[in-house]
């Protein structure tokens, strides 16, 4: 998932293109090919926004969902309401609004083992132009986590006149056994400490 990010009037808005391959790619045309045909329009436009009311989506164009040779690629423009904060000369930006996997601790007296949907490689990048008159101010310290079953790695860096916000999450075994509940909850934890961090920006 690639997006080109700007600020303007207090908001996101931006261009973004998804790309999907492998398990993924397959599980999205399943899931669109039993979509009415009246209905696809807006479930493309449920699926880019994410299920996440913040967003607006519009300009959606798509690769050809029959192809099974080349990726399967999701173009639109958005804007992301309440993920910049102005006080004073300051902006406090929300670079991943999507925050994946965030909610997904598992319950302590859950008795059976999870199934994810598929094996994940979820690779992200956001570039966010810097607003003529502000500088980095404070930029959230890099987090990295591997484990055999699940990783994950995120990084903000300062180009200049642009901030890149990248991260990796990676799903390698698609049952998490209940014995790996504690640990797998520790690891949504950490992340989560991670995505709540903030950019801030200051004349």
């Amino acid at each position: 998932m690639l997006h080109k990010v700007n600020i303007t009037d207090d908001q996101l808005s931006g261009n973004a293109v998804l790309e999907y391959n492998g398990e993924s790619k397959i599980s999205v045309q399943s899931v669109y090919a039993a979509i009415k045909n009246d209905k696809k329009a807006k479930s493309l436009s449920d699926f880019a926004r994410s299920g996440n009311d913040n967003i607006d989506v519009s300009n959606i164009s798509n690769s050809d969902f029959n192809d099974r040779q080349k990726p399967l690629q999701l173009k639109f423009d958005f804007k992301a309401h309440n993920q910049v904060t102005k006080t004073g000369n300051e902006l406090y930006v929300v670079m991943d609004w999507e925050k994946d996997f965030s909610s997904m601790e598992m319950e302590a007296d859950r008795k059976n083992d999870y199934e994810f949907n598929q094996k994940y490689y979820l690779s992200t990048q956001t570039e966010l132009t810097i607003p003529e008159g502000y500088k980095v101010d404070y930029l959230p310290t890099s987090f990295k986590k591997n484990t055999t079953a699940w990783s994950f790695e995120g990084a903000y860096v300062n180009k200049g006149k642009s901030i890149v916000y990248s991260k990796t999450i990676i799903i390698n075994k698609p049952i998490l056994k209940k014995a790996d509940f504690a640990a797998w909850n520790v690891f949504i934890a950490e992340i989560n400490k991670f995505y709540n961090d903030q950019v801030v920006l200051i004349k």
